[in-house]
């Protein structure tokens, strides 16, 4: 489908345990295969935001497949807490070998945006290049009334959370 120029695909889900992470795979893999042979003379670049296994390994398998650039945006660390844990069920268990295999995964990649500089410092970027798009809200930009005029250049915007703390 089709909202305001750009495409959307939904992807299919199962969600039920292992079988949503299956289900999520297939989809994300097909769709982007279907993409890339339908695109094949395009300049093409796959941009991945979450950086869930099931969401990135296709992207990446496909980008091999295809030669189209894989950049990973990635904007925390996800999963750092579970290493602080002392409870170590299964499930913690799990979530700690996923996240070993996320830290291998980011190997993969053929560029990367990160949102501030500590996550640069953690992810071995090798010779690729990355670029780090830290920044925070003026206090009174809340209170500008000023025209902002429109640039002819694309402008990448990550919001974030929301709160008081970062204005």
């Amino acid at each position: 489908r089709f909202d305001e120029g750009h495409y959307i695909d939904q992807m299919s889900v199962l969600n039920l345990p292992v079988l949503k992470q299956i289900t999520v795979f297939a989809s994300v893999f097909s769709s982007l295969l279907k993409w890339s042979i339908k695109n094949r003379h395009s300049n093409r670049y796959f941009l991945t935001y979450a950086d869930f296994p099931e969401y990135c390994l296709p992207a990446l398998i496909i980008g091999k497949l295809f030669s189209i650039p894989v950049v990973l945006f990635l904007t925390e660390l996800p999963g750092f807490e579970h290493y602080l844990k002392t409870k170590r069920t299964l499930r913690d268990r799990i979530i700690i070998i996923e996240e070993c295999y996320k830290k291998h995964l980011y190997t993969k990649y053929d560029g990367y945006v990160f949102v501030s500089k500590h996550l640069q410092e953690v992810v071995p970027t090798r010779n690729c290049p990355w670029t780090v798009v830290e920044g925070f809200a003026e206090e009174n930009l809340g209170n500008k009334k000023e025209q902002v005029k429109k640039e002819q250049t694309r402008t990448l915007f990550y919001a974030g959370s929301l709160g008081e703390a970062y204005n």
